[in-house]
């Protein structure tokens, strides 16, 4: 969660701390990679973090003539069960199918773009956009958490400074 930005705002006498990307989210993304990836395929889950959005892609599509359409309307086939069980008595997995569905409202939820979810060449990716772009209170607050995080390690000001003149 270091390369995603985490925001807050004051309610009262309460500092509310908020990513711009919802965890939830996130987490169910890379669940439902581990139990619907293709193990026999020797390739990796990733997940990659870009400029404007977060994926999660895992080895191997659709499975047993499961179909887009059924996906997005809840519909699940696990291909991993022993994990998929594993997951489930860890509190991990609150109800086969429901992933999908979580990601898209967790997205909505935030005001995020919709989640783009492919399934292309035997991998499945799932996308999660950041906003559009910032307001600039978020870029203020933005600037102001980085300059507190590059003193607390002990990084001079003035070389802040220049570092934050340049994403300026």
């Amino acid at each position: 969660m270091r390369n995603i930005r985490l925001g807050a705002t004051i309610e009262g006498l309460v500092r509310k701390e908020k990513y711009e990307l919802p965890p939830e989210a996130i987490r169910e993304m890379i669940i439902n990679a581990h139990c619907h990836r293709n193990i026999l395929d020797e390739s990796c889950i990733q997940v990659a973090i870009y400029d404007d959005r977060l994926e999660v892609t895992s080895p191997g599509g659709l499975y047993n003539g499961l179909t887009y359409e059924e996906v997005m309307n809840g519909h699940s086939k696990i291909r991993n069960k022993g994990i998929a069980n594993i997951f489930s008595q860890m509190g991990l997995i609150e109800a086969w199918g429901s992933g999908i569905k979580r990601i898209l409202n967790a997205a909505e939820k935030y005001g995020l773009p919709k989640p783009r979810i492919q399934e292309f060449d035997n991998m499945f990716r799932v996308e999660l956009f950041r906003k559009n772009s910032l307001t600039k209170r978020e870029r203020i607050d933005f600037i102001d958490e980085l300059e507190l995080g590059r003193r607390r390690d002990g990084e001079s000001s003035e070389k802040g400074r220049r570092r934050i003149a340049i994403l300026n």
